[in-house]
Parts: structure tokens; C-alpha cells; sequence
């Protein structure tokens, strides 16, 4: 759990290390954003300082893991004060917890020592992703002849995925296209936001999401879960192992 922690951690900051860059200066640089009104400015600065929040937790789970050790167990004696908690076992608990703590510290640290060149190869690629993610609405932009500034349109959906990343719903259900059309009424006409902002999110979210289902039923099949929960998972793996050979 430990190193998954550690590898999809460092994959989602490495977004929001960018977007937490590109952010401030979208709201700065591109005038349409800050004449967006008081909801605009509150939004982002509520954002901010969220993400502020989250990168002091970061980098103490990074440089001081026992902080962190210290503040579960304070949590996991708090919890057995509680009614619905006062099962838990404490001891075993905090155990496990920091046990986890460890492993991830220890493979963020591999990653910044001796796997750098890797580390910093995917950052790299983080920084292509996002570029091509954000290149999107530009390119519908001038598919139906609309004026369109590449830049102001790149930092405008940098600032907006920022404040997504903090949004409390299920992958900000609803919050993206119904923001995506508020935020693109800034950079073009209104009656085309609401449609641009759909299309945008087909092209860079629900079209990869057909392609992973496609993907994950070709790879893993539809009886591969069943077999895992009924125990024949070693049966599984053998299968495999012949196929490869």
C-alpha cells in the first residue's frame, strides 16, 4: 500500500505542481479571468489555500514521516473515543499505519536518489500531457472560426482543472462542464461555451475513459474478477504464465 501510495501520489503532484504554477499566473496575466467576478477570485483563492494546506502535508510526508506517525495516532485516539469506534483495535491500527508511512517515505526517496533520471523523465512527460490536454480547446476554437488567443486559452483551463482537483464530488461531476462553460463564456461568445465546453470534455475525458474500458476488458476479461474472489487466482497466474511462454 505503501509504494502504491508513493507512485500515484507523486503522478497526481506533479499535475498539481504545474497547474499550482500556471494557476496564479492564468488569474494574473489573463485579463477575461479577473474581471470574472467575485465568484472567480473567491473560488481561487479558496483553491489556494487548499492547496497550500495540502503541499505542508506533502512535504512532511516526504521529510518528517514521523510528524505524520504522530498526528494518525492522534487521530486513531481520537477515533476510540468515538461510539461508532470503539472497536478499533488502536495498537494494530497505528502499527499498520506507520508501517505504510515508512515504505512510502522510503520509495519517494528512491525515486528522488537513485531512480531520478526515471523521476524526472516522468515529469517531463506530465508536462507533454498537460500541454496536449490544454491544446484541445484552442484547436475546436479555430474548427468553427472562432478568435482564439493559444495562451489566454491554455492558462484559462490550467487555473480551472486546478480548482477542480478540489472539488468535493465524484470526479467533479458536473462541476466540469457546468464550470467549463462559465470559465469558457470568458473566452468566447456564451452561446458557444455551454457546447464547447461538452465537446472539450468528450475529447479529453470521456473518450479516454472508452478506451480504458476497451483496454481493461481485453486485458483482464470479464470472468478474470470472479475467478480472483472464488480463489483460483494461482490458477489464474499459471494460466498466464503458460500463455506468455
Amino acid at each position: 500500500v505503501g509504494s502504491g501510495i508513493a507512485i500515484t501520489l507523486i503522478r497526481t503532484l506533479f499535475s498539481t505542481f504545474l497547474l499550482s504554477i500556471a494557476a496564479p499566473v492564468a488569474f494574473l496575466t489573463v485579463p477575461q479571468l479577473a474581471a470574472g467576478g467575485v465568484l472567480v477570485k473567491g473560488v481561487f483563492f479558496y483553491v489556494g489555500i487548499l492547496s497550500v494546506v495540502m503541499w505542508v502535508v506533502v512535504i512532511l510526508s516526504f521529510l518528517e514521516a514521523d510528524v505524520v506517525a504522530r498526528f494518525c495516532c492522534a487521530m486513531f485516539l481520537w477515533l476510540k473515543k468515538c461510539v461508532w469506534f470503539r472497536r478499533l483495535r488502536v495498537l494494530r491500527a497505528y502499527r499498520v499505519t506507520c508501517s505504510e508511512i515508512d515504505s512510502h517515505s522510503e520509495n519517494v526517496k528512491r525515486m528522488v536518489g537513485p531512480g531520478l533520471p526515471y523521476f524526472l523523465g516522468a515529469f517531463l512527460l506530465s508536462i507533454c500531457h498537460l500541454v496536449a490536454l490544454f491544446s484541445v480547446l484552442p484547436l475546436l476554437m479555430h474548427a468553427v472560426r472562432l478568435p482564439v488567443h493559444y495562451l489566454h486559452a491554455v492558462l484559462a483551463q490550467a487555473m480551472f482543472m486546478f480548482i477542480l482537483y478540489f472539488i468535493p464530488t465524484p470526479g467533479a461531476s458536473g462541476v466540469a462542464e457546468g464550470g467549463g462553460a462559465a470559465i469558457f463564456s470568458l473566452l468566447m461568445p456564451e452561446n458557444m461555451a455551454g457546447i464547447m465546453a461538452v465537446i472539450c470534455r468528450f475529447f479529453t475525458e470521456y473518450l479516454a475513459i472508452f478506451m480504458g474500458c476497451i483496454v481493461a476488458i481485453r486485458m483482464i476479461g470479464w470472468g478474470t474478477a470472479e475467478k480472483i474472489i472464488s480463489g483460483s487466482g494461482d490458477e489464474l497466474i499459471e494460466e498466464e504464465q503458460k500463455d506468455g511462454e
